[in-house]
């Protein structure tokens, strides 16, 4: 399983979560970037694709199926990292045939001599693996945190002008109908567009995308998430931004970080008090309301 991105800032973060070493891919063409990449191999991989299986698209989903048809079939050896051993009541790691090295000894030897041990080896088997259950169960941040994967690697965070105001806009672009049609369902929109290709031989790719305040405000709680490209991006988008209307209240303080409740303009009562009071001497804004005018 390999992530490669062009964001390092991002695969050091995907480094960081599967505890795997980033490597730079040096580009063919002296005009290319530099890619950075992530891979994992062997049975974390299996286990990384089980874990991550549901919330993919069906494409990435019959790329996992292919890539674990026959995997495991005629293992031998397996890795029992972070499963404990097999013997009740004890919490060290198994290490061989689902017991620690401890028990396992003490199993193999009372073997040998022909007499019973109080616990038996609980080897792995290729359906342990792939019938793992989840770690976690899945809640509403769930869904927020996957968006923000997908639009780091597949959105885009923009602006647009029309009649001399400008307005943000969020935008997927892929060939994954599915995909996209979830996407669309997490943020609000009712439409999902094709486009046609220009060459017979390239496939269609689907739309779904939203402006103005919606797509402030899916700025704002997205921001957190993503990298420094995107951050820079979302921040040009909302830096001429000015609503004239609130129809919703965010659910706290727009200013990135800040969990307090809004009093006014997106702001919380510290925030709104500095920048009432910056706007009054004349000064820059320290901070940005949702609504200046």
């Amino acid at each position: 399983m390999r992530v490669v991105m062009t964001d390092r800032d991002v695969m050091e973060r995907v480094g960081s979560l599967l505890e795997r070493a980033v490597i730079a891919i040096e580009p063919d063409e002296e005009w290319y970037k530099t890619a950075f990449a992530v891979t994992v191999r062997g049975l974390a991989a299996v286990r990384l694709m089980v874990k991550t299986r549901p919330a993919l698209g069906a494409f990435r989903q019959a790329q996992i199926d292919a890539a674990l048809h026959d995997w495991g079939t005629s293992r031998v050896r397996w890795d029992y990292e972070g499963i404990a051993c097999a013997a009740g009541g004890c919490a060290r790691e198994a290490v061989t045939q689902g017991l620690c090295k401890s028990h396992y000894n003490r199993w193999y030897k009372a073997n040998r001599r022909g007499s019973s041990a109080a616990f038996q080896p609980r080897p792995l088997s290729r359906a342990d693996v792939l019938q793992e259950p989840q770690s976690h169960s899945i809640t509403p941040d769930c869904g927020v945190s996957w968006l923000a994967g997908l639009l780091e690697g597949e959105g885009s965070f923009w602006r647009a002008f029309s009649r001399g105001h400008a307005y943000p806009v969020v935008k997927l672009e892929m060939c994954s109908k599915d995909v996209v049609e979830r996407a669309a369902a997490l943020i609000g929109v009712t439409t999902v567009r094709e486009q046609k290709p220009r060459d017979p031989a390239w496939s269609a790719t689907h739309i779904a995308q939203v402006s103005g305040a919606a797509a402030a405000t899916w700025m704002q709680r997205l921001r957190p998430l993503m990298g420094e490209r995107r951050r820079s991006a979302i921040d040009l988008a909302l830096d001429d931004y000015y609503p004239e209307r609130l129809p919703v209240a965010p659910a706290h303080c727009v200013v990135p970080g800040c969990e307090g409740p809004p009093r006014g303009r997106g702001l919380c009562h510290k925030h709104y008090m500095s920048w009432s009071r910056d706007r009054a001497k004349g000064r820059v804004p320290r901070v940005k309301p949702l609504r200046s005018n």
